[in-house]
């Protein structure tokens, strides 16, 4: 007997279906939220209607500001603002089949990548929230989807302007931007390698000048003196020593975070890796046993099957470097600075490793490897 053939047609369907009774579970359960970091967007997003320019640390989150600001300035609200987020994330459903088509070229991982996706009820809880999340969440996926779709110039052009909007929604726009950059020079052919050395070490230095800049806007050898592993201020019982080394407030923030390191090398890598491990491991030990539970028989096992499948993804495919470049630089911003309390900030890159674990899954049951499309 045949295997019945579902159409695409049909899986986008009970995808769109799936999706809405997601939305709209959440959005009747909560609403539209507001929390304390509300409160600097929506003033910030006031200002710009009144001419104001951000300053300061709401520069790294001028994108959101201004996306509040056209809400607003439509006439919408804080409902508003949800159901736009609400859309958006659909369009990034879509998106990330046509990101795990293009990467695979088998339905199967696509819908498997597409279902993960939408039963993490963790990343879409935030479409309901005046906060960045969302936007940058869904942003990162459209823009990656858009800059691999991408054919001629003008379509490059759309990319690139997708890319610096979402690069100003929050300050981890920074980690899509080393994954985006890795992407790009993975996609550079031999021959062009040599010529495009010189710009890609200017590139380095404007990435570097932006890094400074970010970094000033924030504090983290204070963080790092009241050893903060969560923000805000829960160190989890971690010791300060006695002798702790403290930079001159006179010298950058990047000098100051190296001169900490060299000087406080055990404490630094304590903090570093503890915060590391609670980024990547996403429990906290003030989450409930069952919410705990959750994400150790669901997601662990999911980046078990995203390692998997990202060592049988072909080494020349350019995907393969985005991903691992995203996933660094956002783990290790998250190590240098502060862990959030509520782990959000494993959100935006929780789509990506979906993508590579719909992969491992798939070659684990069908013991098939995935063909150098």
């Amino acid at each position: 007997m045949k295997p019945i053939a579902i159409s695409n047609r049909t899986f986008f369907i009970c995808f769109f279906l799936l999706w809405l009774l997601v939305q709209a579970v959440l959005f009747l359960k909560f609403g539209a939220r507001t929390s304390v970091d509300s409160e600097l967007y929506l003033t910030d997003a006031m200002n710009l209607l009144n001419g104001q320019l951000p300053k300061g640390r709401s520069i790294w989150y001028a994108s959101y500001s201004a996306f509040l600001a056209l809400i607003f300035f439509c006439g919408g609200n804080n409902t508003a603002v949800v159901f736009v987020q609400i859309l958006l994330s659909g369009v990034a459903t879509f998106c990330l089949y046509q990101i795990a088509m293009e990467m695979y070229g088998k339905r199967n991982v696509a819908i498997l990548a597409v279902l993960f996706y939408l039963l993490w009820i963790k990343i879409h809880e935030w479409n309901t929230f005046l906060y960045t999340e969302s936007l940058f969440t869904s942003c990162s996926i459209i823009s990656f989807t858009v800059l691999m779709k991408s054919k001629n110039a003008w379509h490059y052009l759309a990319a690139s302007l997708l890319v610096l909007f979402t690069f100003f929604i929050r300050p981890t726009g920074f980690a899509l931007l080393i994954g985006l950059l890795c992407f790009g020079m993975a996609s550079l052919r031999k021959e062009y390698l040599k010529r495009v050395i010189p710009l890609g070490f200017i590139g380095a230095i404007g990435v570097l000048v932006l890094l400074i800049g970010m970094l000033e806007s924030f504090t983290l050898i204070e963080s790092y003196a009241k050893a903060e592993i969560i923000y805000p201020n829960i160190t989890l019982g971690t010791e300060i020593p006695s002798d702790l080394y403290i930079p001159k407030a006179n010298y950058s923030t990047l000098v100051r975070v190296f001169l900490f390191a060299v000087y406080n090398p055990v404490y630094f890598l304590k903090l570093f890796f503890l915060k590391l491990f609670l980024f990547l491991g996403n429990v906290k030990p003030y989450f409930s046993v069952f919410h705990n539970t959750v994400i150790l028989l669901i997601l662990y096992p999911l980046y078990f099957f995203a390692v998997k499948g990202f060592l049988k993804f072909p080494s020349h495919r350019k995907e393969k470097y985005f991903v691992a470049g995203f996933a660094i630089a956002q783990a290790l911003t998250v190590a240098l600075t502060s862990e959030n309390w509520d782990g959000r900030f494993l959100v935006p890159l929780l789509p990506f490793v979906f993508l590579l674990a719909a992969n491992g899954v798939c070659i684990i049951l069908k013991k098939e490897r995935i063909n150098d499309l």
